[in-house]
């Protein structure tokens, strides 16, 4: 399994390779999932590439990376690529989940 990650939404892009026999923690559960049809589980995303986007609503180098995400979710999720974003949120306001919608 190969694993995409951008961290605090700055593109540089960490490629971790697993070892076969090693396997990969499962996703945490939430009350929230947002743009899916429920949780994502791990066994869903067997043999794709996941790109994990970190991202909070005040924070602007990670609104200046939607693009770029979603560049590569045009470009590449015909060949297996599954974005998932993971909502930091920081202050009050930002917990408040139709805003994120």
């Amino acid at each position: 399994m190969i694993v995409a990650i951008a961290i605090g939404s700055v593109l540089s892009l960490c490629l971790l390779a697993a070892v076969p026999e090693e396997r990969a923690p499962e996703i945490r559960s939430s009350d929230v999932w947002i743009n899916t049809d429920g949780p994502l589980k791990l066994k869903a995303l067997k043999g794709r590439v996941v790109l994990i986007d970190f991202w909070a609503f005040d924070c602007d180098p990670c609104k200046e990376t939607v693009p770029r995400i979603e560049a590569l979710h045009e470009k590449y999720s015909r060949d297996g690529l599954m974005v998932i974003g993971v909502h930091t949120p920081r202050t009050a306001e930002e917990k408040q989940v139709p805003k994120l919608r």
